[in-house]
């Protein structure tokens, strides 16, 4: 009787150690879940986990976030409930892609309860559950950031290659390793071909009679005696036809891993080229011209005023006298069309100036006759001495020849500027902007040239000049686009 109570006894005391082992490990199970269900609610991305059927049965909280749904709505639901009608199918597939191949990624939009729409990146394996059963885990993620940036990206691509094909650009990169290039542009309008290498480019695409200079400034490269790549080359894109390269580009060195590239541009300059022997002709041309008139018309010119100022001496006559101002103004037109041909575009050297004080020296160097000079002006600004007085001096005259001996001259402050106006008659209707032309005048003694050289003069220093009437209804030349150097 004893040995059987102590039996129970012992009986009762196992299966109380294995209820409390279970209940332990049930409650280590019961821990770690709740340990589990913690870090994937920790997780940005959305989880879930799927039967072999597609019923959801577990997600965490971002899930749910996300969705604006709540956790029993979503036990209600199917998976492609959240997706757009667009992308229902292609969800389906995906779910029976990873039952088939254990593996699936999807991009689609996922719809929120308010109607929101979200771009989401999907990918799910199949896993086998310890009882047997079939489960599908998966993670989304947002990809509308990526999206945004790959739109940016692509939006900047096409406006490159806009930018590349209006203005005949390539964009070319060469591995200094491997040698071999990649471009981006016309590449086949400008170069005839997409060249693999330098060697290809060197071969088929630079003109034979170029390929030896190209070849130098590679070879420094290779040899690293220079990392700045700048020539200018010839290409045939077709038999037919010959272009103008300018390829600039430099190494650059990255800090990682990689090898060192050479990147660069290359633009199609021929039209430049053509333009530069066009104005190399023209240049010819002119001095040419200036040649003829300071040589073979001043030396016949310098022999007639001296034969009339002996005839002067030996006969008095009103013919003689008339002979002298066409002489004069023979002088005048040749002086102005020199000044024109000789000056160019640039300005030359600059100082610092007074308008003011030169406008008052070269109104002693006119001939003003009766006319009055008034200075409102006391200005500094950086200026060709040489030419800025060209500019007063034509003015005056100008004012003097279609004005009258007794016009009143005004010089003046404009913002951004400064003016010179006369009380002439002003200038005809119309012909505001044909007065700047060479030859323009209305008075049958003018040249002609005094305004275009004020053109001129003011074009090479980056002013601006228009004519209008003036306050008194007679000329007035305003200039601005003047920096003032005492501001």
């Amino acid at each position: 009787m004893r040995s059987i109570f102590l039996s129970d006894i012992a009986d009762l005391v196992h299966r109380a150690l294995r209820n409390r082992e279970r209940r332990e490990r049930e409650e280590e199970l019961k821990q770690y879940r709740s340990y589990i269900d913690r870090v994937f609610d920790t997780i940005d991305d959305v989880f879930f986990v799927l039967t072999e059927d597609g019923s959801l049965i577990r997600w965490n909280d971002t899930f749910t976030k996300v969705t604006g749904y709540t956790d029993s709505e979503i036990e209600s639901m199917d998976p492609v409930d959240f997706m757009t009608e667009a992308d229902r199918d292609e969800t389906v597939a995906a779910i029976e892609q990873v039952i088939d191949e254990g593996h699936a990624q999807l991009e689609a939009s996922v719809v929120t309860k308010d109607g929101t729409t979200i771009p989401y990146e999907f990918v799910a394996n199949r896993v086998n559950h310890p009882d047997g059963t079939t489960r599908i885990v998966g993670i989304g993620r947002d990809i509308s950031a990526r999206l945004e940036r790959e739109q940016k990206l692509k939006r900047i691509r096409e406006q490159m290659a806009f930018a590349l094909d209006i203005t005949d650009s390539i964009l070319w990169a060469i591995d200094l390793e491997t040698e071999k290039s990649t471009d981006y542009g016309p590449t086949e309008r400008v170069f005839g071909a997409e060249p693999e290498g330098i060697d290809d480019f060197i071969a088929n695409v630079v003109h034979p009679d170029d390929r030896e200079t190209v070849s130098k400034v590679f070879a420094e490269i290779r040899e690293r005696k220079t990392e700045e790549f700048n020539v200018e080359f010839r290409t045939v894109p077709s038999p037919d036809e010959t272009r103008w390269v300018l390829s600039i580009g430099y190494i650059r060195n990255d800090e990682t891993q990689e090898p060192d590239r050479l990147v660069g541009l290359a633009t199609d300059v021929t039209e430049r080229r053509k333009r530069e022997r066009e104005l190399q002709r023209q240049n010819d041309r002119l001095e040419e011209f200036t040649s003829v008139v300071s040589h073979d018309l001043r030396n016949p010119l310098s022999v007639a005023e001296g034969r009339l100022r002996l005839a002067q001496v030996d006969c008095d006559s009103e013919h003689l006298d008339d002979v002298e101002t066409a002489l004069a103004r023979i002088d005048t037109l040749v002086t102005d069309l020199l000044t024109l041909a000789r000056e160019g575009e640039e300005a030359g050297g600059q100082d610092i100036l007074n308008l003011g004080e030169v406008a008052r020296t070269c109104w002693k160097t006119v001939e003003t006759a009766d006319a009055t000079l008034e200075i409102e002006l006391d200005h500094q600004v950086r200026a060709d001495r040489s030419r800025l007085r060209q500019l007063f001096e034509n003015c005056y005259r100008n004012a003097v020849e279609h004005g009258g001996e007794a016009v009143t001259i005004t010089v003046g402050h404009l913002d951004g500027g400064f003016y010179i106006e006369d009380d002439g008659p002003g200038i005809p209707e119309g012909d505001n902007e044909e007065v700047f032309k060479a030859g323009h005048s209305t008075n049958t003694e003018g040249t002609g040239f005094g305004l275009s050289i004020i053109q001129q003069v003011v074009e090479a220093h980056d002013w601006n000049i228009r004519a209008i009437t003036g306050s008194a209804g007679g000329a007035r030349f305003e200039i601005t686009g003047v920096k003032f150097s005492d501001k």
